[in-house]
């Protein structure tokens, strides 16, 4: 094949890549598998040009985004790690949540909150590198702790777990009583069975249905 003819053809790849992303939503994360046809050398050409045309956004190794644009503000609107990270595991199929640490923080346990995002994964641990400094990490669980439906009683019981059973304070139980308070009978009654003997009997203890008109 004459360099003309493999030129032409890289170029009408380019096209066809160029064509995929034009059809996503802006703020669509995508990822270098999102193109199986494509040689990966060619492909990574094709990318990186596209980075510096300013066509799409490189993430991370690998990962990639549509750029997207806030027109009231007037402003591009960069990825954050959350939805990095949820397109990540949405990729592989695992079960996320935020770790426990993040968790406590979340529900208004703890005022500490961790330099980088953390989170738990049925999958196994990884680290991923931003190209904007930040560092999202993902660390291994059992599939039982990310099972349950009501995903606020699962960051609620997670975050149990790390304050550890009789270290539950007054100001702790204001805190589970108005979280509780939000999650619906049915689904609480269906996920408790999941979390440890000692935090089922804490949260029974505590939860009193919102009555129903």
């Amino acid at each position: 094949m004459s360099n003309e003819l493999a030129v032409t053809k890289d170029l009408s790849k380019a096209e066809q890549v160029r064509q995929m992303i034009k059809r996503m939503k802006p703020g669509t994360i995508f990822f270098v598998e999102r193109f199986p046809d494509i040689e990966k050398s060619v492909l990574r050409v094709i990318l990186h040009r596209l980075v510096k045309e300013d066509f799409i956004e490189r993430v991370a190794h690998g990962i990639y985004r549509k750029p997207k644009y806030s027109e009231f503000l007037e402003v591009r609107l960069f990825a954050d790690a959350d939805e990095v990270a949820r397109a990540v595991v949405k990729k592989e199929k695992f079960k996320i949540d935020y770790h426990p640490a993040y968790a406590l923080n979340a529900l208004g346990f703890s005022q500490q909150v961790p330099l980088n995002p953390v989170y738990v994964i049925d999958g196994f641990s990884r680290k991923i590198n931003l190209y904007n400094g930040a560092v999202i990490k993902m660390k291994q669980t059992s599939s039982k702790n990310l099972a349950y439906k009501n995903k606020l009683l699962q960051m609620l019981v997670h975050s149990l777990r790390v304050l550890g059973k009789g270290n539950v304070r007054k100001e702790e139980i204001l805190t589970i009583q108005r979280i509780l308070k939000l999650i619906p009978e049915d689904e609480f009654i269906e996920n408790l069975h999941l979390a440890p003997e000692w935090i089922q009997k804490l949260l029974m203890d505590l939860y009193a249905p919102q009555p129903t008109f």
